[in-house]
């Protein structure tokens, strides 16, 4: 939505700042902000410009539209303060997308922004609520205005806001300060890992690149496209380990399709590829779901952990799978600096023939072009067919890799039978049998 959209979110103006008036001295321990936990959805606060917003009741979720005009959040609050008066902001960020998010923060006098207090927040994506910090020193001002601005022009949802606080700071403010909250070191022996059985779908998981994924049963199913540019899928720990952590990745990886595939499996520190664990695994075809881990110690401290998985080759071809994804910090266990350790991969041989669709008798007539007929056939693997059709009329003819008939009829008048085949990779033949009529 955005604030000229929905009556049910109608956003109330803030009090006015009349020339002459003064308004009362700043307060300190008491949060100025109006409405700051969204409880009262986006009443009290102002929306301007290229920005789409909705505040269901408990948070502000916002994002800027597709523009390169600005788009922002903001409440002015009837408050004076002196020069130099220690302010501290807090409030609660996060952001849902599976792309880093920008978000300037602005505290100021709106009627002259040139000793505003300004920070500028790169949210890493999935990220939940944590709590950033804004401390610094007013100028004179009559009116605090508290800002919020996305600055993504990507159209995509959303950065999350809540329970913003104002409030006067400790005297021992002395500079501007934009404190990002630290990462916490993770728990001993516990599964890092959000949605790491996939049982929400995709929810935490993020992707880029040239890849198609869906998770439709509790399972994992991607595929790199065919083209040259990488791509892959990551999650972030959101959890810090020191240097010398010993750290596990445990995971089920297969393969549905008829050809090998690979994938290249990646722990680092998301800030750097220094220090990084990487395990280039491969999976043959017909693979079901088997466990893989890849172990290893850290040589120096990671701010946080991401697991990170690209798959190969380029052939779009269907589908690498992937469950129960497992990540721990293990203190206390002894691992070389990597260890990559694959099952003994029996691939299960593929007898099934494809199954390929009954098609319905057809009429034509010699000299005219024919109705496109379509050959439909499925695979237990969903690998690549090919088809075949044999005693066609003169004329006709089919796409290989498509199953389409087409042509124009030469033949003689007569019922011709003919018949039709779909083989999957490995070899296995489905056929069928259908007529066509000729007419003269």
């Amino acid at each position: 939505g955005t604030a000229t959209e929905d009556n049910a979110r109608v956003l109330m103006q803030t009090v006015p700042v009349v020339a002459g008036f003064r308004a009362p001295a700043l307060q300190a321990g008491v949060n100025l902000v109006t409405n700051g936990d969204f409880s009262n959805y986006g009443n009290d606060w102002q929306f301007v410009g290229q920005i789409d917003s909705w505040a269901p009741g408990d948070y502000l979720r916002i994002k800027h539209r597709n523009s390169l005009q600005r788009g922002y959040v903001y409440q002015d609050i009837a408050t004076n303060v002196s020069n130099n008066t220690p302010l501290e902001l807090t409030v609660l960020l996060g952001n849902t997308s599976w792309y880093t998010k920008n978000l300037i923060i602005k505290i100021y006098d709106p009627a002259d922004d040139s000793d505003a207090l300004v920070c500028n927040f790169n949210i890493n994506p999935h990220r939940p609520f944590r709590e950033y910090t804004i401390q610094g020193l007013s100028g004179i001002w009559d009116t605090i205005r508290v800002e919020f601005e996305p600055t993504n022009t990507d159209v995509i949802p959303d950065v999350i806001i809540d329970d913003v606080d104002l409030h006067r700071g400790a005297d021992t403010i002395n500079a501007l300060n934009c404190a990002e909250p630290p990462i916490p070191q993770a728990p001993a022996n516990v599964n890092l890992t959000r949605n790491g059985d996939f049982s929400t779908n995709i929810q935490w998981w993020s992707f880029w690149g040239s890849v198609e994924f869906w998770a439709p049963d509790g399972v994992l199913l991607f595929k790199k496209l065919a083209d040259p540019s990488e791509g892959g899928l990551y999650q972030d720990m959101l959890y810090s380990v020191p240097s010398g952590a010993p750290i596990e990745l445990s995971f089920l990886l297969g393969n549905s399709s008829g050809v090998g595939k690979t994938a290249q499996l990646i722990l680092r520190d998301p800030n750097t590829w220094a220090d990084s664990r990487i395990c280039n695994l491969a999976v043959p075809a017909n693979t079901p779901l088997q466990t893989y881990t890849l172990r290893g110690t850290t040589t120096q401290a990671w701010a946080d952990i991401r697991v990170e998985l690209k798959p190969g080759p380029n052939d779009g071809i269907p589908d690498l799978l992937l469950d129960n994804v497992d990540m721990r910090y293990l203190p206390g266990s002894t691992f070389s600096e990597t260890e990559c350790i694959t099952p003994d991969v029996v691939s299960a041989p593929d007898t099934t023939p494809p199954s390929l669709d009954v098609v319905a008798s057809q009429t034509v007539t010699v000299g005219q072009a024919i109705e496109p007929i379509q050959l439909v056939a499925t695979d237990d693997d969903s690998g690549v067919l090919l088809y075949a059709a044999n005693d066609l009329p003169a004329g006709l003819s089919i796409d290989q890799s498509t199953g389409v008939i087409s042509g124009t009829v030469i033949a003689p008048a007569g019922t011709y039978t003919v018949r039709i085949a779909a083989m999957d990779f490995a070899q296995n033949v489905g056929e069928n049998t259908f007529t066509i009529t000729v007419l003269d």
